[in-house]
């Protein structure tokens, strides 16, 4: 179901407040994570499994050494494409639940109907500047905590 056809819903079940803003960028944000942690979960191959199963491996001991160590990275590509896709979250559940402080989805929109030009452009580069940061951030993280895992092709 689109987003944004259940953010009025989300409004109107949980105040017009911060608390749907979050709720919806949570939503939005969660989608590719839960997408490629199943990926991942599904990547070990067919030999890698059937090695876990000649050795008579439960399907906890299975899921904990091989499946959970093979969705890491899977997990953080998903972190990475959630990081850029909450700050499009937080500016659209700033557009339709414009009560209390105002955010970047408001500010946007204020300036644009203002013609606020500079204030717009700032506005718009504030914005893929926290995604990118954001993005570069879970990136970092993700490296850092895979970096013996994957092959470097060196």
């Amino acid at each position: 179901m689109p987003i944004l056809a259940i953010v009025p819903f989300i409004g109107l079940l949980f105040g017009f407040n911060f608390t749907s803003r979050v709720i919806v960028t949570t939503i939005i944000a969660l989608f590719p994570i839960i997408t490629n942690t199943l990926f991942g979960l599904k990547s070990p191959d067919r030999h890698q499994r059937d090695l876990f199963l000649l050795h008579e491996a439960s399907r906890m001991q299975t899921l904990r050494k091989l499946h959970f160590p093979a969705a890491i990275p899977a997990v953080f590509a998903g972190f990475r494409i959630s990081a850029g896709a909450s700050v499009i979250g937080a500016i659209v559940g700033e557009f339709f639940f414009r009560q209390g402080e105002p955010g970047l989805g408001i500010l946007l929109d204020q300036y644009r109907a203002q013609l606020r030009m500079n204030e717009l452009y700032g506005a718009i580069l504030y914005s893929a500047a926290l995604g990118l940061i954001m993005f570069r951030f879970f990136g970092w993280l993700g490296g850092r905590l895979t970096r013996d895992w994957i092959e470097t092709g060196h």
